[in-house]
């Protein structure tokens, strides 16, 4: 059962990383200014 979910958690987890940084992509090819997602602002 845990292989399971660790196989499923991967794969949902490098479709939501493939997401977030064509995303991230996109805004930056624009010029746009993007924070990610549950990101720490560490600096003002």
């Amino acid at each position: 059962m845990l292989i399971l979910v660790g196989f499923l958690t991967w794969g949902v987890a490098l479709v939501v990383a493939f997401v977030l940084h064509l995303v991230g992509a996109l805004k930056a090819n624009r010029g746009e200014w993007w924070r990610p997602p549950a990101t720490l602002r560490l600096v003002h």
